[in-house]
């Protein structure tokens, strides 16, 4: 049976019952296999991005967890309105 073929036939299983760890586990197994064959990046990414979504990685707490971080300090500040510029 190919990776894919293996695949989808956890997809059935998983369709079945959401929570079977079991065909998670198989399913992920054969992403990342396919993923780590692929020449192609972005096939390469979704396979591998889809086999840690599998085996419960949050991909939306780790993205939000991270923008926090890679904000910036502000370093400009707005200018002081109380200034008045002198005229003579």
């Amino acid at each position: 049976m190919t990776l894919s073929g293996a695949a989808e036939l956890a997809t059935l299983l998983i369709r079945i019952d959401r929570d079977d760890q079991a065909a998670r586990a198989v399913k992920a197994a054969s992403f990342r296999k396919l993923g780590y064959a692929q020449i192609n990046g972005v096939w390469r990414s979704w396979y591998l991005s889809a086999a840690r979504e599998l085996e419960g990685f949050d991909f939306i707490a780790f993205a939000r967890a991270n923008a926090r971080a890679a904000l910036p300090l502000p370093t400009w500040s707005p200018p002081c309105r109380h200034a008045r510029s002198s005229k003579a």
